[in-house]
């Protein structure tokens, strides 16, 4: 009796540890089918490699973005800069036969032939710079998606770049704690929620003119969903600080808060419309035209920031509130509030914003305005505008 147990127990023993060496068979199938669904997408393999360790598979592709007009997922403004450029993909899973969680690294390994000539053309130095930088991994995405439960993680690999170009002009780029995590296919999530905690762009020049752009603490909450062919989607953004500091402006932006909301959109209407070239002005009228012609809504429940300071000078903040809707005709209700001197300085600033004053509610060191559009009449604090 006891060696039919113990030969029992070597038997399932022994079919655990084969388990990673007969391997995953439906991951190895999910992989297969993902790589010739892109394939057939827009992109082309130029270099394929499989590593097999005993709990792990590892795949490394290198793929030119070639056919732009069938890779979809690139905006179209955008395919003509990226055509031709070298893609790198690493993927990795688990041997286990239930496990299901897939390991995504994607990597630009080389710049499309015309931003490369391009570049080239203007700083010889510079681009080879560029190139050796994409090289090692310069720009890097890791991503775990899970098939089970549908969502996905990851991170941009931090970035610290300093680049002095052929006119002495120095470029300083940082960017540090990027993370990320959705639910939904990576491609096309129904919720993305990411946070970035610095990203640096300063330029000095040896005339003085030099250029400084900083975030400080970024968030952002996407969400979107799809019912009868219409569109919801919603985009929450928060940052800690914004500086901006050129020769003739300095700016800080402390607190800036955005709560956007998109409800009962055309579905059709609105991704042809996103897909759409920028510089094809007209045929972008004609979508937007059709997207106003249809019923739906946008709320703004929060556009603020707790304080500007400009020129070293602390003006206060802003607190806005917008709800329009285009279920019959336009219709707008919108409450702002703004610091007294930040509404003095917009005065000075912008002329035209003058006609607002003569309504505007004082009340102490806070400047009080509700917008209201209905039956094309346009109120301010409820007195209608001449």
């Amino acid at each position: 009796m006891m060696k039919k147990s113990l030969f029992a127990l070597a038997i399932v023993i022994l079919c655990i540890a084969l388990i990673p060496i007969v391997g995953n068979r439906f991951m190895h199938h999910y992989i297969e089918k993902k790589m010739l669904f892109v394939q057939k997408n827009g992109l082309h393999v130029i270099k394929q490699e499989q590593k097999k360790s005993y709990l792990l598979t590892t795949y490394h592709y290198e793929c030119i973005l070639d056919d732009m007009e069938k890779l979809k997922i690139v905006p179209q403004n955008t395919r003509k800069i990226v055509a031709g450029a070298v893609l790198g993909v690493d993927i990795g899973y688990k041997n286990l036969l239930f496990a299901r969680v897939v390991s995504l690294d994607f990597y630009p390994l080389k710049l499309s032939p015309s931003i490369h000539q391009l570049l080239e053309k203007k700083d010889k130095v510079f681009t080879q710079q560029i190139d050796s930088f994409l090289a090692k991994k310069g720009i890097f995405y890791h991503l775990e998606y899970n098939l089970l439960t549908n969502t996905f993680k990851g991170y941009m690999k931090d970035i610290s770049q300093n680049y002095t170009l052929k006119d002495d002009c120095n470029i300083t780029t940082i960017l540090s704690g990027m993370t990320y995590k959705g639910e939904g296919n990576p491609l096309n999530a129904q919720k993305i929620n990411s946070y970035l905690r610095e990203l640096l762009l300063k330029i000095v020049k040896k005339d003085g003119k030099n250029t400084k752009i900083m975030l400080e603490r970024v968030s952002s909450l996407s969400h979107s969903s799809t019912h009868h062919h219409r569109i919801d989607f919603s985009k929450n953004i928060a940052i800690d600080n914004l500086y901006y500091i050129t020769p003739t402006t300095s700016l800080h932006v402390n607190n800036y808060k955005m709560i956007l909301e998109v409800k009962d959109l055309n579905e059709t209407t609105y991704r042809t419309f996103s897909k759409m070239d920028v510089l094809d002005e007209k045929s972008r009228k004609k979508y937007i035209v059709e997207l106003f012609d249809d019923k739906f809504q946008v709320i703004v429940p929060e556009f603020s920031c707790r304080n500007i300071i400009l020129a070293q000078k602390p003006l206060g903040g802003i607190y806005t509130s917008v709800n329009i809707s285009m279920q019959k005709a336009l219709e707008m209700d919108s409450n702002i509030t703004l610091a007294k001197p930040l509404y003095e300085t917009l005065l000075q600033a912008l002329p035209k914003v003058g006609i607002v004053d003569e309504f505007a509610q004082k009340d102490g060191e806070k400047i009080k305005i509700h917008l209201h559009l209905k039956d094309k009449k346009f109120f301010i604090n409820d007195k209608v505008l001449p």
